[in-house]
């Protein structure tokens, strides 16, 4: 199983291996993920480290939520492989508490 990471401009849409969180030059926080080409591509930019932080938070429940599928002509119930969650803008993240 793995997910797919769609960026904040909808540009790249990546099957990621790993994610983490780096600072940016102007206090940014970036959201940047890794592949099995062992290349990284940055998916999104947060104002916040916990607004980043809650994005890898909603990344993780994608990942731990199953995925079933029922057939509507035979009835029969398959699971998806692979998962896509695109990136939220900044504006779009809210933080809980």
């Amino acid at each position: 199983m793995g997910i797919w990471i769609r960026s904040q401009d909808k540009k790249c849409l990546v099957k990621t291996q790993e994610s983490w969180i780096t600072k940016g030059k102007s206090g940014e926080f970036i959201i940047n993920i890794s592949n099995n080409s062992f290349k990284w591509y940055t998916v999104g930019i947060y104002s916040t480290k916990e607004k980043a932080i809650t994005v890898l938070d909603m990344i993780q429940k994608q990942i731990e939520m199953p995925i079933h599928r029922i057939d509507a002509i035979n009835g029969e119930i398959s699971s998806h492989k692979d998962k896509i969650f695109q990136m939220p803008q900044d504006n779009e993240v809210v933080i809980d508490g």
